[in-house]
């Protein structure tokens, strides 16, 4: 009666195991949550200070601030300047402003946080949403401000830092404006992008009417707003990253 059935050794080996095969399962599934709410965190973090920016940057633009500067932690992201955006808008038979536009680009993994012609967009495995809408006037007499954003000084940053993005306007002669009048009763803006989906989405909630075309690796999206009279208000701003 005083026999054991398993040996000491026996159990430690099944124990042993429990203990191996609990770990490598909190390890899997654990570290790939954390890893998981930590990104989350870290893009929650960098949209907050995207809306900060965009906050700055229409003092800038309809304020009349020469300069504004923000603060975005990086944690590992990259922030620079991205691919060239095309904005026309064009009024009547003869009526246009050009604007090509270097985007601000925040990049983390398979996120993306652009500010792009006033506006913020968020990319998401392929997939792209506005965040928050550019400054356009919808109506009668709608105003239509080009955001020409460039970058003195070409160049990313990457790391765990802490950056300080500048927004400046060189001189008063950055800012011009254009009244059209003789619209026939449309305005064309036409955005030509890598992110298509967002302004088609935006333009169209306020009832104008979109088509698009392939241009390479971009896409043309027109979008025809119904208006009597627009002013296309055009600024220039020099970003540093740094």
């Amino acid at each position: 009666m005083t026999d054991r059935g398993v040996s000491d050794v026996v159990g430690f080996v099944l124990v042993f195991a429990l203990v191996v095969a609990t770990v490598g399962v909190v390890y899997t599934t654990g570290l790939t949550g954390l890893q998981s709410v930590r990104h989350g965190e870290r893009v929650t973090n960098a949209e907050r200070a995207f809306d900060v920016l965009q906050s700055n940057g229409n003092d800038v633009l309809h304020r009349g601030a020469p300069a504004r500067s923000t603060e975005i932690r990086l944690s590992g992201a990259r922030l620079g300047p991205g691919d060239p955006v095309d904005v026309n808008v064009t009024a009547g038979p003869n009526e246009s402003v050009h604007a090509s536009v270097t985007p601000l680009v925040y990049s983390l993994g398979d996120t993306r946080l652009v500010y792009v012609e006033g506006a913020v967009i968020r990319v998401d495995h392929g997939y792209a949403s506005m965040r928050s809408p550019p400054s356009v006037q919808f109506g009668s007499r709608a105003l239509v401000p080009l955001v020409d954003t460039y970058f003195p000084s070409q160049g990313s940053i990457n790391g765990q830092t802490r950056v300080l993005v500048g927004m400046r306007v060189p001189t008063p002669n950055y800012r011009s404006s254009s009244a059209f009048t003789d619209t026939g009763g449309t305005v064309n803006v036409t955005v030509t992008t890598t992110r298509p989906g967002p302004w088609k989405r935006y333009f169209a909630s306020h009832g104008a009417s979109c088509t698009e075309a392939s241009d390479g690796n971009r896409t043309a999206v027109t979008c025809e707003l119904s208006a009597d009279a627009v002013v296309v208000s055009r600024t220039s701003i020099g970003v540093s990253v740094g």
